[in-house]
C-alpha cells in the first residue's frame, strides 16, 4: 500500500519539475515585404522581439515583428545599435520601404516620417574617420543613446566636411541624386556608416 503512494508522489514530483522547467525555444517563421521583396524570416520565440505588448497581441498571424525586420535590414548591428532606426511603412508596397532615423511607435514604425537611411559601408576604420569629423563646417555631431554618432546638417555641408576622407560616404554625399532634400545625416554605428536624407 505504501509503494503505490510513493510512485504517485514521485510521478507528481516529476510532473511539477517538468512544468517548472523553462520551455525550449523554437524557431518561428514569419513573412514581410521589405523594399518590394517578399521575405520569410525566422526568429527565436523565446527572444524579446516585440516592440510592445500591443504589437505582440495585435500583429496579424504569421507577420514579422518590427524588430525582426529591422534586424534583417541591419544584420551587423546589435539590438541597441539598431535603436536609432525605425521602419518606414509603405502602403503602396503593403510592406516596408526601408529604415529611417527616428523614434518608433508601438509597432516599431516611424512615429513621424523621418530621414530614409541607406547603408553605405561597414569598414571600421572609415567609420572611425567619419565619426571624428570636426564640427567646424556647419555639421552637428550628436551621440545617440544607441551609441551611434549622428552627423547632421545640410547635404552640401556634410559633403564638404567628408570630402577630405576620399571615402565611399563622401562619394555618396556628393552624388546629386543621392540626397534629395537639403538636410541630411550620416549615422556611424557599430563600424557601419548609413546616409539618411529627407
Amino acid at each position: 500500500m505504501v509503494k503505490p503512494f510513493r510512485m504517485l508522489a514521485a510521478a507528481l514530483l516529476l510532473a511539477s519539475a517538468l512544468a517548472a522547467a523553462p520551455a525550449r525555444a523554437e524557431v518561428q517563421m514569419c513573412s514581410a515585404v521589405v523594399e518590394g521583396v517578399a521575405v520569410t524570416l525566422g526568429y527565436n520565440d523565446a527572444a524579446d522581439v516585440w516592440s510592445s505588448r500591443r504589437e505582440r497581441w495585435g500583429l496579424d498571424e504569421g507577420a514579422c515583428p518590427a524588430r525582426v525586420i529591422i534586424a534583417h535590414m541591419a544584420p551587423d548591428l546589435t539590438e541597441q545599435e539598431r535603436g536609432v532606426f525605425c521602419l518606414q511603412h509603405d502602403p503602396m508596397l503593403n510592406g516596408f520601404s526601408g529604415l529611417a532615423m527616428g523614434e518608433r511607435d508601438a509597432y516599431g514604425l516611424c512615429e513621424t516620417t523621418g530621414r530614409v537611411c541607406r547603408f553605405v559601408n561597414s569598414g571600421a576604420a572609415e567609420a572611425r574617420d567619419v565619426a571624428g569629423i570636426a564640427v567646424g563646417s556647419g555639421v552637428e555631431a550628436v551621440r545617440h543613446r544607441s551609441g551611434a554618432m549622428i552627423l547632421s546638417g545640410s547635404s552640401s555641408g556634410l559633403a564638404a566636411a567628408l570630402s577630405g576622407l576620399g571615402s565611399t560616404v563622401a562619394g555618396v554625399l556628393s552624388a546629386p541624386a543621392a540626397l534629395a532634400g537639403a538636410a541630411a545625416s550620416v549615422v556611424v554605428v557599430g563600424g557601419a556608416v548609413w546616409v539618411c536624407s529627407e
